[in-house]
C-alpha cells in the first residue's frame, strides 16, 4: 500500500528503499522524500496547517521551502549537508533535483 503510487521515481526505487539491510526509519524517510511527503512548509500550507505567509525557508534565504530547496539548493542547509559529509569523510556531489 505504501509503495503503490503514481510517482515513477518511487516505483522504480522500491527495492532499494525497502531493503531489509536499511534501517526502517531511513527507508521511511527516503520514501517520504521521494514521494514529497516531508513536512516542508509548502506541504503544510497545502494541508492548511500553516498560513500562506509562512512559506519561506527556515534557513533565512527568503526562498519558498520545499524538499528540493531544502536538500539541494538552500545555501544554509547546503553548507550543513556539506559539513556533515565532510565530518563523515564522504565526498558527495549534490544533484539539482530529487
Amino acid at each position: 500500500m505504501l509503495t503503490s503510487t503514481s510517482n515513477n521515481l518511487v516505483a522504480t526505487h522500491t527495492k532499494e528503499i525497502w531493503n531489509k539491510e536499511v534501517p526502517l526509519k531511513i527507508s521511511l524517510f527516503a520514501w517520504r522524500l521521494l514521494s514529497d511527503r516531508l513536512p516542508t512548509t509548502d506541504n503544510l500550507i497545502e494541508r492548511h496547517i500553516l498560513l500562506q505567509n509562512a512559506q519561506f525557508c527556515v534557513g533565512g534565504c527568503d526562498m519558498m521551502e520545499d524538499a528540493k530547496h531544502l536538500f539541494f539548493s538552500c545555501e544554509f542547509f547546503g553548507k550543513l549537508w556539506y559539513s556533515i559529509s565532510h565530518w563523515l569523510s564522504y565526498h558527495i556531489v549534490f544533484p539539482k533535483h530529487v
